[in-house]
């Protein structure tokens, strides 16, 4: 979660193991949070066959409530960490919704697909509308929250495009506490960066 990259290996292998001896396992089923974590683990690592593999092996084990969303939310991940948007975009339209943790994590990635593909008006439409949902919605504890609106602020502030306040905008992404996605924030800084000096 700190952004370390050197025991992703490890993890995925823990996770696998714990899988696959039943120790991570309740009741036969796997957690859609254990399911996704591991998924997130290699994409990372850039694992996409073995993501595809481990998704056919292991969908059946969700629990039934949680399956579908837990599929194609991770599929949706998984297609847009090789920037296959169209079919990203296909498995979030998939998403119900079961829990708000696919809610907000599924807002994230579609503002995600919609920067990357250049569309800044739906892009902008999203922002707006999920920021009203999380300032609206009581079901969100305040720190999750404050987690997801500072990374609409960073979002729309890098699509302000202010020369002048890359800096400040540079500072707050970095030491902002509560933030979602800091990584790919500051990547996208960079690359706005390059092209508005």
């Amino acid at each position: 979660r700190q952004g370390e990259t050197d025991f992703l290996a490890e993890a995925l292998t823990l996770y696998r193991t714990g899988i696959d001896r039943h120790i991570l396992l309740d009741g036969g089923q796997l957690s859609p949070w254990t399911f996704t974590n591991v998924v997130k683990l290699a994409l990372r690592l850039g694992k996409y066959e073995w993501i595809d593999a481990f998704i056919d092996e292991f969908v059946h084990l969700l629990p039934e409530q949680f399956r579908s969303d837990a599929l194609h939310y991770n599929l949706a991940e998984r297609y847009y960490y090789t920037h296959d948007y169209n079919q990203a975009i296909e498995h979030l339209n998939q998403v119900r919704l079961s829990d708000l943790n696919y809610h907000l994590g599924s807002r994230v990635l579609l503002a995600k697909v919609y920067y990357e593909e250049g569309s800044e008006e739906p892009l902008l439409s999203l922002l707006a509308a999920f920021t009203m949902f999380l300032k609206r919605n009581k079901k969100v504890s305040i720190p999750l929250k404050k987690t997801y609106l500072n990374f609409c602020e960073a979002l729309f502030r890098i699509l302000k495009r202010r020369p002048g306040r890359w800096d400040s905008l540079e500072t707050f992404i970095r030491e902002t506490t509560m933030l979602t996605d800091r990584a790919w924030l500051l990547d996208t800084l960079v690359r706005e960066r390059a092209l508005n000096p």
